[in-house]
């Protein structure tokens, strides 16, 4: 179970430094009633990625699993191998890109003119749902793990925690420091502008790091 949520958590935090989120969230918690947009964007970006990934460990997802053999210990260690590599070679390609900024600043309060942040952060998960490969990766370590389905929706919800810790970061912040907070995030926003594929690069290669040394592990308590 230890192993599974140090995979898995690694993945969320990876995941968490989704500049989709994480861009809009900043400028949110700069505007006026930030607490209240923040919690609204938070609530529906975690609302829909936790969502959809219970429709896929609950629904679906049981049921192939069902239609295939488990993975032994030695393939989970394979597996473990193989995902660890894809994820540096991801890292490598982000860390080549790692110049390129996100673009013009966006202006989250002004798009959801007319809507609540809650439902601006369940629109840019509905969109990004599909290509969530991070989570994707991660709902099938949960379904494979072979845990039950209370231990598995667990470990989901704490993937889902971690995709959104620097939202919750954030929002704390502004509990205790409201306008220190808001002062701050202006600076730090343009920086995460800047730099978001160089720490996305890092991350990712924590997270292959992490894969390929449970794999060695794994086929290590073999022989």
């Amino acid at each position: 179970m230890l192993e599974l949520l140090i995979v898995v958590g690694s993945l969320g935090l990876a995941d968490s430094l989704n500049p989709s989120t994480i861009v809009p969230g900043f400028f949110l918690a700069t505007q006026p009633h930030a607490r209240t947009h923040l919690l609204g964007f938070t609530l529906g970006v975690f609302g829909v990625s936790m969502l959809g990934g219970l429709i896929l460990v609950v629904g679906p997802g049981q049921l192939l699993l069902d239609l295939v053999p488990k993975p032994g210990h030695h393939t989970l260690a394979i597996l473990e191998l193989v995902g660890g590599v894809v994820a540096l070679v991801g890292a490598w390609v982000l860390w080549i890109h790692r110049k390129r900024g996100l673009g013009s600043e966006p202006d989250p309060a002004k798009r959801a003119s007319g809507r609540s942040s809650l439902l601006l952060g369940a629109g840019i998960m509905a969109i990004e749902f599909p290509t969530a490969l991070p989570y994707f990766a991660a709902i099938a370590l949960i379904i494979g793990s072979g845990r039950n389905l209370l231990e598995q929706i667990l470990v989901l919800g704490v993937y889902n925690v971690l995709f959104v810790a620097p939202l919750l970061l954030v929002l704390g912040a502004h509990f205790v420091a409201p306008q220190r907070t808001e002062r701050a995030l202006k600076p730090i926003g343009m920086w995460l502008r800047r730099h978001a594929m160089l720490l996305l690069a890092l991350f990712v290669a924590i997270v292959g790091v992490v894969l390929i040394v449970l794999g060695i592990r794994g086929l290590a308590s073999e022989s």
